[in-house]
């Protein structure tokens, strides 16, 4: 995008920590599967840098996003050795962004729609069970508010950070701990 003789270009400079607490719904389907609804809510934070071609100037903003997310997973468990059970889990589900601010140079849509992967351990001890897992969500929408569905509501000033990208898609990579 080209503003003033300079042409933006925006780029997702680290990644950011959140934090996300939620609640495990499990149905046996059998000895080695279960399905699993886990509804959860996610703090989370994501900085976006833009450069141009003319100077060295470099402009950062942030985006807050606190959302719901209702995912459904099958999760296959392996034989039990001692008190270690690894398991694999796949599924999707729909996300619901509560923050949004019409005032904030990058909007996003309120919903989007995810498949999520991951894997874990179940350690077993004598009062509970304790599951860390790591997955991966990747999201199918353009979760980006185009310009046009907001400009009664942007400064002008701040076009630059919307018109810059072309489309926003969300991915998550989630390091989990779950007592049972």
């Amino acid at each position: 995008m080209e503003i003033e003789g300079k042409v933006y270009k925006a780029d997702v400079t680290r990644l950011m920590p959140g934090f996300t607490v939620g609640a495990i719904a499990d149905l046996r389907m059998g000895e080695y599967f279960n399905l699993r609804f886990v509804p959860s809510l996610y703090l989370a934070d994501r900085t976006i840098s833009y450069s141009n071609n003319v100077d060295d100037e470099i402009i950062s903003t942030s985006i807050k996003s606190t959302s719901i997310t209702i995912p459904l997973y099958v999760k296959y468990s392996s034989v039990r050795i001692n008190n270690y059970r690894p398991y694999i889990l796949a599924g999707g589900g729909i996300a619901f962004d509560l923050a949004r601010d019409k005032q904030m140079p990058v909007l996003l849509k309120p919903g989007d729609y995810f498949v999520e992967f991951g894997a874990g351990c179940t350690i077993y001890f004598s009062f509970f069970r304790f599951s860390p897992e790591i997955r991966f969500a990747l999201g199918f929408n353009n979760i980006l508010t185009p310009l046009e569905e907001r400009e009664n509501y942007l400064d002008p000033e701040n076009y630059k950070y919307t018109q810059a990208l072309s489309k926003l898609t969300s991915r998550m990579f989630t390091i989990a701990f779950n007592f049972e």
